[in-house]
């Protein structure tokens, strides 16, 4: 993704889904550079503070805010789709069936269970 973000046109990203995140987010008529700013220091911190599997999980187990987890059925995920929402205390997690992570978005079903989770955190 940061590589192509900071490509100077999307022929010259040569990973497919570099290639799609690169076109969506010219689509959405976003600032290339600021993207890939922001993702090198999401990837950074996450390596830094979170080396290993068992401190990933360790302080998902410690968030203590409201989370959701949405997932495509067809979504492109090695593992367990559900693992975030088992180790965040009190998460909820749901699935859309026939979707993956590019599809699942525009589907009315992620709209309704989104709202229905802010709904619910706001009360």
């Amino acid at each position: 993704m940061i590589e192509g973000f900071k490509a100077e046109s999307v022929s010259q990203v040569r990973k497919p889904i570099a290639r799609v995140f690169r076109m969506i987010a010219e689509a959405g008529d976003n600032d290339l550079l600021a993207l890939a700013a922001e993702r090198s220091g999401s990837l950074n911190n996450w390596f830094k503070i979170l080396a290993t599997p068992t401190q990933r999980r360790e302080a998902l187990k410690k968030i203590k805010v409201p989370v959701m987890t949405v997932v495509g059925s067809t979504e492109l995920l090695l593992g367990d789709k559900t693992l975030v929402a088992q180790l965040v205390p009190d998460a909820c997690h749901f699935q859309i069936q026939g979707k993956d992570h590019s599809t699942m978005i525009p589907d009315p079903k992620f709209h309704m269970v989104v709202k229905a989770f802010l709904d619910f955190v706001n009360d």
